[in-house]
């Protein structure tokens, strides 16, 4: 379907070494493609790989890189 536009809703789990660096190069996947409108992005709290969220609430170093996404 080319020229349609995107809305990712899942990517699935991430188990690379360093998830941070994965959410990092996913976002900025989505992001250089203009096709993609949307991202789904639903782990916000502590517990997976791929969370916003230190178990403190700090935000992990990957939060930027999120919210630019959705600020776009």
């Amino acid at each position: 379907f080319p020229g349609v536009p995107i809305i990712i809703g899942e990517w699935g789990t991430i188990n690379a070494s360093d998830p941070q660096q994965q959410v990092q190069n996913t976002m900025g996947a989505a992001a250089a493609d203009p096709l993609v409108v949307g991202f789904n992005y639903w782990v916000m709290a502590p517990g997976a790989n791929e969370a916003l969220l230190d178990d403190d609430l700090s935000k992990k170093s990957h939060f930027q890189n999120v919210q630019s996404f959705f600020k776009r």
